[in-house]
């Protein structure tokens, strides 16, 4: 998903930042297609582990906070892929991924989606970051201590001047949760499990995960 949207909106060679790569699949992937990739990560232990994985080595790997880091160039898209439900701050970090993105630049953020059926924890809104301060830069998903309705994601981003381009649900229960619906990939056929679950995609209660495309002005 992450590969077509950027393909969507830049050309490929375009250089692109993913915060909080992780063992650094989505950057493989994309350096892979072709686009100029930076990937960053506060854990070490992902950063060396992802490096083994890039055996073409044309990933650029920083180690650290993304908020601590010095970037000598400005990027066509920055990705954050389940990043922004572990920030406190998000005006600072939000305001920094607008400062090194080029103009017209976008910024791809995915994060839980707090209308799941299976989600319990409270929403944005409803959390006293007071309290929760420790969690903050943590990358478990055991730390997540709160999650975000699609209202207070757009909210939160509409301070730091970008324009929302698109916001959609994806991975739906057919593909993730408790209900083990995904064995029914092994029972029927593809195509007819394809179908129901591009039925399914877009609604708000059966998928886990949210998606929102934000351009720079």
């Amino acid at each position: 998903m992450i590969k077509k949207i950027v393909s969507k909106y830049t050309k490929k060679g375009s250089p692109i930042l993913d915060i909080g790569c992780a063992q650094g699949t989505i950057a493989i992937t994309l350096s892979d297609y072709g686009y100029k990739v930076t990937a960053n990560d506060i854990r070490e232990n992902y950063i060396e582990y992802a490096k083994l994985r890039d055996s073409n080595k044309s990933v650029k790997f920083l180690t650290g906070n993304f908020l601590d880091l010095d970037f000598t160039e400005e990027f066509d898209a920055v990705i954050l892929t389940e990043v922004i439900e572990h920030l406190i701050d998000h005006k600072t970090f939000i305001d920094r991924i607008y400062e090194i993105l080029n103009k017209n630049g976008i910024l791809i953020i995915t994060t839980p989606n707090f209308d799941f059926i299976n989600q319990w924890l409270p929403s944005y809104s409803e959390i006293d970051f007071a309290n929760g301060a420790h969690k903050e830069f943590t990358a478990d998903g055991d730390d997540h201590f709160y999650i975000f309705k699609k209202n207070e994601l757009i909210e939160l981003v509409k301070k730091s001047n970008f324009t929302i381009l698109d916001h959609s649900y994806f991975l739906t229960i057919l593909e993730f949760g408790p209900f083990k619906l995904r064995y029914l990939w092994k029972i029927f056929p593809k195509s007819v499990v394809l179908f129901l679950n591009k039925f399914l995609m877009g609604g708000k209660f059966l998928s886990a995960q949210q998606c929102l495309v934000l351009r720079k002005q």
